[in-house]
Formats: C-alpha cells, structure tokens, sequence
C-alpha cells in the first residue's frame, strides 16, 4: 500500500514537470533548401564528402524550391565505394524522424541512382532514385543514438559518368509540431516599371525548417503564391496608377511571416506614339533586293541611287527602268507585316515618273491569314486575292505624289473610299479604292511597281514608304507632304513653291496659314521662336485704329484707340522702367522699375491704389533688394494696408474684412482650405471657428511627417521605477479592466472620440504602462527562479524518497 503511493506522488511529479515546460518539442532540424551545405546551407559545398571514384559538384538550376543542386557523378573504376555522404549529428536515440530528400537522376543516366546502405539508424536504406525530375524521397527512420550518415550514390553499377542531384534535406521528428513563422522579407525593390507591369525582388527570408515560398499583396490583398523565389514580374496593372506592395514568407508547416515593409510603385503613363511599320531606312545604293524589301521583276531594272526627294532632301531613291530585254519594268515588295484586323492601317508611298507618262503605276497588296488564305476584301465583304489600290497613270511627269490607300478593320460598314493621290501641296488629285480585313487576316505586305509600258525613256521612282495604324497619333497627310516642293517653274506671276506667288519684288501667300518654327500654324503668321524688327512694326490700320510698337523715336507701345501707354524707358532714376499708364488721371497704375538709388539695387513691380481724390499709394509691391552693405538679395511681397489678404483659388466676397493674411480657396466648404489669420493662427481644412482659444493649428484631416518633436512640460514618467510607486497588483488591474473597460490611467473610447488625444501626454501613459509592464515582468521573473529553486528541492526530495524504496525493497 505504501508503495502504490509512492509511485502516484512520482508519477504526479513527472506530469508537473512537463505541465512547467521542461519538457520541449524538436521542429525541423535541418532544412537545406539549397542542399549544398549540411552545416550552414550556404551555397558551398561543406559537409558533403565524395569517396572511392565518384565526384561532387555544385550545380544551378531551379527546381521550384531551390537554386542550387549537389550533384554526384561516379567516376571511372569497377572498385571502392564510390558514394558521397553527409553526417549529421544531435539526433536522439530512440527518436523517430521523417528524412525528406528532393531528388532526381541525369537524363542520360544509364542506371539509377541510390540512396544506400545508412548508418546511424535501425532501418535498412534501399532506395532507388528513377526519375529524371525532381521528386520528394520519404523516409522514416530512428535514430541509434549514433550520427546519421545519408550515403547517395549516382550509381550502383559499373556505368561512368551517371549522375544524382540532390536539392534539399529535411528532417524533422514524427509528431513535432512546427509553430515558429520564417522572418521577414527584406530590402524589397521595384523596377523595370512600365504602363503595366512591374518587377519586384526582395532579400530571402529564413525560417527553422526551411522557407517554401512568398505571398505577395497588391493593396492589402494576396496578388500571387510563389515558390521559393525572390523576383517576381507582376502584369495587368493600369498606367499612371499607385500600387503599394508587401512581401510575406511561407514554410512548410503553413506558417506565415508578418508582412514587410510596403513598397509603393507608380506605373508610367499610358504612351501610344506613331510607329511605321515600314522601315526604308536600310535602303542603300545598289541593286536587288535590300533588307525587308524584294524585287519584283528582274535586279537589274530596280536601282537604288541617290536622288532628290519629294522635300528637297539628297536620299536614297528606288528607281526602276524598263529593260528591252526583260521587255518590263520593276517595283519592290515588302516582306509580310504582322496586323491585327480589328485595326485600321494606312499606307502611303512617293512616287514619281520621268520623262513621259506611258504606263500604269501600280499600289497593290497580299494580305494572308495563318493558312495562308487570302484575307483582303473589298468593302463590300467579297475577297480579293490581289487587291489594287492604285492602277493607272499619274496626273504629271516629273512631279511627286503621295499614294494613300487604307485598308479597314474587318467590322467596318462603310463602302466609301478615302484614300488618294495627293501633289506636294496636299491638294487630293485623284482617288484611290479602299479595302478591308477578314476577320482571320494576320499578316499584310505591300507593293509598288510600274507595268503596261515598252518606253525605254521611263523612269519610275519611289521614296519613303510608310505603313501607320489609324489611332489619332499617325502623321496627317499634311503632315506627310509638309515641306515637300513643287516642281513648277520659278519667275514673276508664276507659282512658286506651292500656294507662294510673286508679283514683280513682292512674295505673297494665297491661302492658308504660314508657320515659323511650327508645322502646324494657328493664325496667319504663327511664329514659334524669336523674331527681330529694326524698324517699327504697326499691329490694324496704319492710318486708323491701331497698336504701334515705336523702337526708333519714344519707345512706346502706343494702342490710340483706347487711350493708354505702355512705357519703356531706359534711364529713369538710372535703371529700367516699365508702366502701364492710365491717361484719365496722368498716372501709373502699375510699374516695374529695375534702379539702383538710396544705396541699394531694387528689382519691384508695384501695383498702386486710387482713392477718389486720385491719390495713390502703394497697394501691392513686390521686390528683390540687396540692400546696403549685403552682397545677397532679400525677397518680398509687401501689402501695407491693413486686413490685406492672398488668396488662392475661389474667391468672390469670401470671408473679406476679416483679417486673413492667407486663403488657399478649393471648394465653397472647408474641406480643402488653408487659413492664416493675422494674429499667427493656422487652419487647414477647417473654419478657424475650429481652433480653440488656447490653439494655434487646427487640421480638420490627416497629417503626415517624417518626424514630430514633441517636448513636454510635464514629468515624464520614471516615477514609476520609484521604491515609493505603487505597483497595482495583477488581481487589482483584473478588476479595474473589468470595470473600467481600459487600463488604468488611460482614456476611453468614448473620451478619445469626444476629446482626441493630446501626442506628448498619451506617449507619457503609454512609456508609463509600459514601465508598470516591465515591472510585472521582473515579478514573475522572480517567480520563476523561485519556482526553479522549489522544482530543484522536490527532485532532490524525489531522490531520497527513490532510495528510500530502495532501501526498503532490499
């Protein structure tokens, strides 16, 4: 009877002890996700040590988990033990574990590879390893107590040269629960940012038993789950859009690491810029086909020389002849042009014919789908297997012309034609025929040529083709002809240069805008840059209404009609002055001067105010001084009246009289307000009703700064470490939550929601109930070594009473 309590009163101390957590669980004790290092899992290979002929290596791959591989070759001999091993210590005798190796054998292995003949163990290791990919090899084992040696070989067999890959070592203790989350991810950066996508790589976590993978948040919300990598491209994104990004780390065990540091990215704005997708710029003096370009007829007809272009310019120009021989002519073709037949597209070539008229110039196309089908179609919907959009004779010899076709996405109704011929003044001459994409049209090349003619005088010329998608950024016709010359003859009454005429001296312009500077002119001189007149230059009538600028008598700007004077003079008080002159009173209204007197340099412009008696006096006066005795200007806006305000934004009568020194006006409310009243007071947002008495900012809104300084009055509280303080006990601060609904000394929520809460003093409460905490804790800090002391004298109880059942039983 005795004894049975004896060993209840053990048996209760056993349970206590694993009840006080002496007792604790083993997680995974190695996780190389690299394989490469036992020791450190750095990308080495240290721990690993190769035997007999076989050889180890370290590889890069990814195998969804890893970057790295050991890799294990055997070599050339028929004896020894030609195997790699790897030891690892600190396994407990009795215990068992689940090793996991990620594995996979050469894709040219005549055999397989092995994991053989363990020691360390109470199992048998015979394990094949067959497959070329990487897959997951289990096994159970337990431990004798003695190191764990993992011997894998690349073969068991006399084959040289077969090889085993291992990427990633687990172990972990049946049963052990793995609780502890990775860290977190760091040092995370954005680049390669377009319209809509952007680059993210960070710094790799680490974790207990081994990293998995990453979540990454897009806004808050889980974008994507990744292996265990550390860049990721995220796509879909809209332009000119604020995205903000955190990383967390995954393991094995479903844990999850608090999320990083956010990283906001802006996408770049939406660009959609003109691109030709005909590119002649390869064309080179020579004969034949060129880059992108084929012939059609024979080389020796198709020249490429340099020339005149349709702009006056020396380029290359494709020339083509007609050859007695061949008995044709030529033209080039391009090769095929990747479309997408919901879009339109225009094409355009310059062509010209020499020396006589005979013959027809052709603008023709192939347009194909994938099967190679034709996918041209006239606009009515019916198909075309050669389509032309231009096939007859120019209107001129010896004059360029721009040839414009379309061809129309495949939902396009209408059956009119847009395209032309258009002179080098941008003036249509003749029509060309428009087409449309089948619905399977991918591909389009175009061609120009000239056919129908036996005159050997011929010379047909093209220059510059181009190929846009009609989306509003492709050049205009005008734009395309802009600066091209006319070929007619030069002299009196006759044209020149387009819509220009001379009559005897004089150069005239029939129509239209002239541009300076701009191809695009608004008015009917429209000059972009800086123009010179040294004589003087009458705005209207030269003998009525009009604005004179006088550079060579007064130097006035003189506008008589409304009766007011622009000054320039260049010596008044020794420097600059300008005034806008109101001839009603014979006064200024506003000045700017540039003078050095009184012993300074003042830069102003002045604004002057008249009362009824028209007196004035300075209203607004801003300048720029150096003052005497300083070498560096003082800036300022100086308003003299009392109760002057600035006002940005919406005025009208808003809050006039009242003293603002400054109002940033958005909205008829105060949501987007910024108030300075004159006696230092600030607003921002907010009416300065808002503003208590004893307050000098109110901010109706959120304020963010990198630092706010906030320096108090009040003792801050160390007291709290004081012999004198007195600590509430934990059952004391039990019952107060439980009453109060908050911690002692500290606001609720509904106080908070009526007063807010002052920085400074709130950081004081919080710094104090941290101290108490600190506090609480060395108590049971205390209480644990006393507990320790108490658990050391009940063991050496135990062992006395163990003897003394020994004592008894003998």
């Amino acid at each position: 009877m005795e004894l049975k309590k004896i060993f209840f009163y053990v048996l209760i101390v056993f349970i206590s002890g694993d009840a006080l957590g002496l007792q604790t669980n083993s997680e995974d004790l190695y996780n190389i996700n690299n394989a490469t290092s036992i020791n450190n899992e750095s990308n080495t290979l240290t721990g690993w040590v190769a035997t007999g002929v076989s050889t180890i290596g370290l590889v890069t791959e990814t195998d969804g988990s890893s970057n790295y591989s050991v890799v294990i070759t055997r070599g050339n001999g028929a004896t020894g033990f030609n195997a790699a091993q790897t030891t690892i210590s600190n396994l407990t005798n009795g215990t068992q574990y689940n090793v996991v190796i990620r594995a996979r054998k050469d894709i040219n292995n005549t055999s397989n590879g092995y994991f053989y003949a363990w020691s360390g163990i109470s199992e048998t290791i015979d394990t094949a390893v067959t497959s070329t990919t990487y897959q997951d090899y289990i096994f159970p084992i337990t431990s004798d107590g003695n190191d764990l040696v993992i011997t894998a070989y690349g073969c068991i067999c006399s084959s040289v040269d077969d090889k085993l890959y291992i990427s990633s070592i687990s172990i972990q203790e049946v049963g052990a629960l793995d609780t502890q989350a990775p860290t977190v991810p760091t040092n995370i950066v954005a680049s390669n940012i377009t319209e809509t996508t952007v680059d993210l790589s960070w710094s790799g976590a680490t974790d207990d038993t081994g990293v998995t993978g990453y979540n990454i948040y897009q806004d808050g919300t889980l974008a994507v789950t990744l292996g265990n990598i550390t860049n990721y491209q995220v796509t879909g994104l809209t332009a000119a859009t604020l995205y903000n990004y955190t990383i967390t780390a995954l393991d094995d065990a479903g844990n999850e690491s608090t999320e990083s540091s956010a990283i906001s990215v802006t996408t770049n704005n939406e660009t959609t810029s003109a691109v030709n997708l005909i590119d002649s710029s390869g064309w080179t003096e020579g004969t034949g086909h060129t880059s992108g370009f084929s012939t059609i007829y024979a080389d020796e007809v198709n020249i490429r020389e340099i020339g005149t272009t349709p702009y006056g310019t020396q380029g290359v120009i494709w020339k083509n002849v007609y050859d007695e021989t061949i008995n044709k002519p030529g033209g080039w073709i391009t090769d095929y042009i990747g479309i997408d037949h919901t879009k339109t597209y225009r094409f355009t070539t310059w062509v010209k014919q020499k020396n006589t008229l005979d013959g027809w110039h052709y603008m023709a196309f192939f347009c194909k789908d994938d099967l190679d089908n034709n996918t041209g179609l006239r606009l009515n919907g019916s198909v075309n297997g050669n389509p032309y959009v231009f096939d007859t004779s120019l209107p001129n010899t010896d004059q360029w012309y721009l040839v414009v076709g379309y061809i129309h996405n495949s939902s396009y109704g209408t059956q009119t034609s847009i395209g032309g011929v258009y002179d080098t003044n941008g003036v249509k001459q003749l029509n060309t025929t428009d087409y449309k994409f089948s619905s399977t049209a991918t591909r389009f090349r175009l061609r120009n040529y000239l056919s129908h003619t036996t005159d050997a005088n011929i010379e047909f010329e093209t220059y510059g083709p181009t190929m846009y998608e009609v989306n509003g950024q492709e050049p205009t016709i005008q734009e395309l002809v802009s600066n091209a010359q006319s070929n007619g003859n030069s002299g009196n009454n006759q044209a020149a240069s387009g819509y220009w005429s001379l009559e005897n001296q004089d150069v005239y312009y029939n129509t239209g805008n002239v541009g300076i500077g701009t191809d695009t002119p608004q008015y009917s001189l429209d000059v972009n840059g800086t123009g010179r007149y040294s004589d003087n230059l009458v705005i209207g009538n030269p003998d009525g209404a009009r604005t004179e600028i006088n550079i060579n008598t007064n130097h006035k700007i003189y506008a008589p009609t409304n009766n007011k004077t622009v000054d320039i003079d260049g010596n008044w008080h020794g420097g600059g002055y300008v005034g806008v002159y109101r001839a009603d009173n014979g006064k200024y209204a506003v000045t700017m001067t540039s003078r050095s007197d009184q012993g300074h340099l003042n830069n102003s412009v002045v604004i002057q105010e008249f009362r009824n008696d028209n007196a004035e006096s300075n209203a607004i006066k801003l300048s720029s001084a150096i003052f005497e005795g300083e070498t560096t200007a003082t800036n300022f806006i100086h308003m003299p009246k009392e109760k002057s305000t600035i006002v940005i934004g919406d005025y009208g009568d808003y809050k006039k009289n009242l003293g603002y020194g400054l109002i940033n006006k958005h909205k008829t409310s105060f949501e987007n307000d910024v108030h300075i009243i004159n006696n230092g007071k600030l607003a921002i947002g907010a009416e300065f009703s808002a503003i208590p008495s004893d307050y000098q900012l109110a901010v109706a809104g959120k304020i963010i700064s990198e630092e706010v300084k906030v320096k108090l009055q009040s003792v801050w509280p160390d007291y709290v470490f004081d012999k004198t303080y007195k600590l509430p006990t934990l059952k004391e601060l039990q019952d107060y939550i439980k009453q109060q609904g908050h911690l002692p000394n500290i606001p609720s929520a509904k106080e908070v929601e009526e007063n807010g809460v002052l920085i400074g003093e709130m950081n004081a409460k919080l710094l104090e109930k941290i101290e108490e905490l600190t506090l609480y804790i060395i108590q049971q800090e205390n209480k644990l070594k006393q507990q320790e002391a108490n658990n050391q004298s009940l063991e050496k109880r135990l062992q006395q009473l163990e003897a003394l059942v020994k004592s008894i039983k003998e």
